[in-house]
């Protein structure tokens, strides 16, 4: 556990979990600033912390690691958001009996066109966009999104 994120999760602590879940990904928001190249998949949450700087995956991270200092049970989730074709990171937080969606890189607490596709501990659970090989060489999956009316019903079910 790193004394500076735990430090700065207890200011924001407040009376009810989820009003301490919106403060601390509103202060994540403004903490860390989306930078590419500053980080990569081995950066760890404390870097990035006292960087100020990385990505969505970056981000993300350093929510969970603050919501766990305070025993806020978080989880990673990968996916996508409607609209965009990138792959992109955000946090689930368990209160109230459910799993709700945060995106602290966008200081966002309803997350109503976010396409989950995996959740784990952290990145390192939710290969998004890669798989290992027997022979440990990662493969690069394309991917493409593919959005229906809600309201009309799949192909296969109006034969």
């Amino acid at each position: 556990m790193n004394n500076e994120i735990k430090d700065f999760a207890l200011e924001y602590r407040a009376s009810s979990v989820e009003t301490t879940v919106k403060k601390l990904c509103e202060a994540v928001n403004h903490k860390i600033a989306y930078k590419s190249g500053t980080t990569d998949v081995l950066t760890d949450s404390a870097t990035v912390f006292r960087q100020q700087s990385g990505v969505c995956q970056d981000i993300a991270h350093v929510f969970i690691a603050a919501l766990r200092t305070l025993k806020i049970p978080a989880r990673y989730v990968a996916g996508y958001v409607s609209g965009l074709q990138l792959s992109h990171a955000w946090t689930e937080v368990y209160y109230n009996g459910y799993w709700h969606g945060y995106d602290a890189t966008e200081n966002i607490c309803e997350l109503t066109h976010y396409i989950k596709i995996v959740h784990g501990r952290d990145a390192s659970d939710c290969p998004l966009n890669r798989a290992f090989s027997r022979a440990i060489r990662v493969k690069y999956l394309k991917t493409k999104i593919l959005q229906q009316s809600p309201h009309r019903a799949p192909a296969f079910f109006t034969s």
